[in-house]
């Protein structure tokens, strides 16, 4: 099945590729993949302003995987037991990475000081995985 899903496209299209090398980011598409690591504040205030501004927050996400900016998103734990949420990881397609800040300087956890700080990495997804959230976790699964 692999094989099927990775085989060279047929000659009618208008590029041929050929050897390994067909399968490189710069081939399949235009737009670069970037990794956002978003850390939040650790005050005791900060839960408090995460539930205010996520409405809006998740809005936004919602509105950014429909038009193709996101890929995948989801919340960082401090671990898989107690599942407290510490930041998110956020995989972006975009034209460039300075896109990418400035988009997510604009994000309501930005703007409503959930996340303190965050960093951008160049990045290739390379495949889809389903998610499963250990019963018992803070973190929640949200469908877009």
């Amino acid at each position: 099945m692999l094989s099927t899903l990775l085989r060279p496209l047929s000659s009618s299209f208008p590029h041929t590729f050929t050897g390994a090398r067909a399968f490189t980011a710069s081939a399949i598409a235009s737009k670069q993949q970037f990794l956002v690591i978003a850390y939040d504040y650790t005050d005791a205030e900060a839960l408090a302003r995460r539930l205010a501004v996520r409405p809006a927050h998740l809005a936004l996400a919602t509105e950014d995987k429909k038009a193709g900016l996101v890929l995948s998103a989801g919340a960082i734990l401090d671990s898989h037991e107690g599942g407290k949420m510490i930041g998110s990881s956020i995989i972006f397609e975009s034209d460039s990475e300075q896109e990418v800040h400035d988009h997510v300087a604009r994000d309501p956890y930005v703007t409503g000081k959930v996340w303190e700080r965050w960093e951008v990495l160049p990045y290739l997804f390379s495949m889809h995985f389903v998610c499963h959230i250990p019963s018992g976790s803070s973190a929640e699964l949200i469908e877009y």
